[in-house]
């Protein structure tokens, strides 16, 4: 008989941008952008969530994908967000 389960996983990471059109002026790019054309940035804090839910091995009784759990925390999964 199997049984399934499930595994979460929660990563935090920060982003920080600029938005600018160098052909503007600063008052154009203040006027348009706002808070977005802070000279120093301005910054977002995410939060992601991934489950991973399978089988479980009858042998060892692990999760039989924990490895794509884990790879977020080795860094694997954070180029999904890098542009």
């Amino acid at each position: 008989m199997s049984r399934r389960v499930a595994v979460y996983r929660t990563a935090h990471f920060n982003a920080a941008h600029r938005l600018h059109v160098p052909q503007w002026t600063e008052a154009e790019n203040q006027a348009f952008f706002g808070l977005c054309n802070n000279q120093n940035y301005h910054g977002h804090n995410y939060e992601i969530v991934v489950r991973v839910e399978g089988e479980v091995d009858e042998v060892s009784g692990y999760l039989n994908r924990y490895e794509g759990v884990e790879a977020i925390h080795r860094g694997r999964g954070n180029r999904c967000f890098r542009s």
